[in-house]
């Protein structure tokens, strides 16, 4: 698309942000849009992130609470196993455990960093290991009481075939609807971050001779 140096402009209705300094460029005339503030050039082309490479850094951002959530989750099952393991079992239960201790303080502080420390990331971690972890447990141990449900209610070869779709259907709803709700307060805050990165991937590239 060949832009009007002399007409192109941003618009009223947008929001756009230097690349350099993001300085709010909305209303601003020519291709490249020059930013008054620190006086860089915007191609207009590439001040308009693409929302496929904001929902990108979104999900690796989402790594950060998942790694939280995976080490409260090995923290208590390695507690679990050491109070009822014999002896033998337990040098791998301690390492699993003293692990899980270590990376837990770092998940969090990777979760806050991508959430660039905005109020409410407490909240929103904690909310995100509510649901997350409430998901896995009612899936997880769902699906034992069942079986036996279902053994002990009709002892047949059936069993199975009437099992596997009356635990895996409302699985899969659950679990969509979990992570919807984990990810509600979360996701706002970590999209402050997702842009930024995605701005600084665009200005690596325009700085790049390559």
């Amino acid at each position: 698309m060949t832009l009007d140096p002399e007409t192109t402009q941003p618009g009223p209705d947008r929001n756009l942000y230097c690349l350099q300094c993001g300085y709010n460029l909305r209303g601003l005339t020519g291709d490249p849009c020059r930013c008054p503030e620190c006086f860089f050039s915007n191609p207009i082309e590439v001040l308009e992130i693409p929302a496929d490479e904001i929902t990108r850094q979104l999900t690796i951002l989402e790594s950060a609470p998942t790694m939280c959530l995976a080490n409260l989750l090995l923290l208590i099952g390695s507690l679990a196993m050491l109070l009822s393991s014999r002896m033998e079992a337990w040098p791998c239960m301690v390492i699993s455990f003293i692990a899980a201790l270590f990376f837990i303080p770092l998940s969090i502080r990777s979760f806050a960093k991508s959430c660039q420390y905005h109020h409410g990331w407490v909240w929103a971690l904690l909310k995100f290991q509510w649901y997350g972890g409430g998901m896995i447990v009612i899936i997880v141990g769902a699906a034992p009481l069942l079986t036996w449900w279902l053994t002990t209610w009709w002892n047949s070869p059936l069993t199975l075939f009437i099992f596997l779709p009356v635990w895996i259907i409302p699985s899969i709803y659950l679990a969509r609807w979990a992570r919807r709700k984990a990810k509600e307060d979360m996701e706002p805050l970590q999209r402050t971050a997702a842009v930024s990165i995605a701005k600084d991937l665009i200005r690596r590239k325009m700085a790049s001779p390559y």
